[in-house]
């Protein structure tokens, strides 16, 4: 489902509205709100994304209730993806650990893994498009 966020109104968005979004219940590592049918402006959506974005996310989901984790497995890609993308600028793995705050252990099995998460195991980036269908 984070998938499907990030599609609609792309990475910063996505990650600015699931790290304010608040708790609830006994699971932390789940998020739980809903996305209302029309745009409203005193709804939380707007509030964390902005008016522009919370009509982007409205049009594409609007109707759901989204249950998603917490964007620790998101933001843990875009992390790995910066740690390439300044290898490749020529840091080193010690400097890159340091300005990460990571250990070069980690640094160094990162560089060594895979190069990213959905689409490295060869599964499509899912399409918001088909969830119009279900909306009443």
């Amino acid at each position: 489902m984070l998938d499907l966020i990030v599609n609609s109104i792309g990475r910063e968005s996505a990650m600015k509205l699931i790290s304010k979004v608040p708790r609830r219940g006994k699971r932390s590592y789940r998020l739980c709100f809903y996305i209302p049918k029309k745009n409203k402006k005193e709804h939380l959506l707007v509030d964390i994304l902005g008016q522009d974005t919370a009509s982007k996310l409205i049009a594409d989901l609007g109707g759901c209730h989204i249950q998603t984790t917490n964007g620790n497995s998101l933001s843990r890609k875009f992390r790995n993806e910066a740690i390439r993308k300044m290898h490749k600028q020529g840091l080193s793995i010690v400097q890159i650990a340091k300005s990460i705050g990571l250990t070069a252990r980690m640094v160094s099995k990162i560089l060594a893994g895979p190069s990213g998460g959905v689409e490295a195991a060869g599964k499509q980036t899912p399409d918001v498009s088909f969830l119009r269908a279900f909306k009443n």
